[in-house]
């Protein structure tokens, strides 16, 4: 009950929540009868709905974010730094493309929908494949940091004069990175999943547009949403 109550208590994880439901039920809906999967996508499309109209108070935090990473020169790694930028760039573009997307298809303005429906899909498609990059990157320096530590403590189990507090020093930090290095794999599954999906809902003539029915990109979003809401916990676990 208490998980329950976090997951719904605070905007990030209710987003998650309404999300994973939303894909569940997109999933369910292409797996159904015709009565029950039309009702079935109805319920998706509201969830989606819900979600659109929330995030039309997102662009002020993505914009404070993005001013405080400014051009990045507290990164020491050039590669990261530039993958930041871009997905940073990417994202600020996504929240004002949805916003004239979801004014025009409800009539707001005069404007055809279509096509800044697909510059939306497009920014997110390009801030998912900048996040896969990231998370495999780190994944290689991580991969490097242990290997470090590895040898440290091998030249640490020859030297008897040194403390047994150095060899526990280093067990930790091994630990820790691998506990990185998971929640890195993790990543790139829940951006790969979600990276699948927008692809797929370009235009056709791009990569695999269009290829995949409505049932497997709700799978795809089902494990998207599960890996998100599964590191937002994990996280605030290891904070409390």
């Amino acid at each position: 009950m208490d998980t329950l109550v976090q997951l719904i208590g605070s905007y990030r994880e209710r987003d998650k929540l309404i999300r994973l439901c939303q894909y569940v039920a997109r999933f369910l809906a292409g797996t159904a009868q015709t009565g029950m999967g039309v009702r079935l996508s109805t319920v998706a499309q509201e969830f989606g709905k819900c979600r659109t109209v929330l995030r039309l108070f997102d662009d002020i935090p993505m914009l404070a974010y993005t001013l405080h990473y400014g051009l990045g020169k507290k990164e020491s790694n050039g590669w990261m730094r530039f993958l930041t930028l871009v997905g940073n760039c990417a994202n600020q573009l996504y929240f004002p493309l949805e916003h004239v997307s979801w004014c025009a298809q409800n009539k707001i303005i005069d404007r055809p929908h279509t096509k800044w429906a697909i510059a939306c899909i497009a920014a997110w498609a390009v801030s998912l494949f900048s996040e896969i990059l990231k998370a495999v990157s780190r994944i290689y320096m991580i991969r490097n940091a242990q290997r470090r530590l590895l040898k440290e403590q091998q030249l640490v189990a020859k030297n008897e004069s040194d403390s047994t507090e150095m060899t526990a020093s280093i067990k930790n930090q091994i630990r820790a990175l691998k506990a990185q290095e998971m929640d890195n794999y993790l990543a790139v599954v829940e951006n790969s999943a979600d990276f699948t999906n927008a692809i797929n809902w370009l235009p056709a003539g791009y990569f695999w547009s269009g290829k995949f029915p409505s049932r497997f990109c709700g799978g795809m979003g089902i494990i998207s949403s599960a890996i998100k809401l599964y590191r937002i916990h994990s996280a605030k676990s290891k904070v409390s």
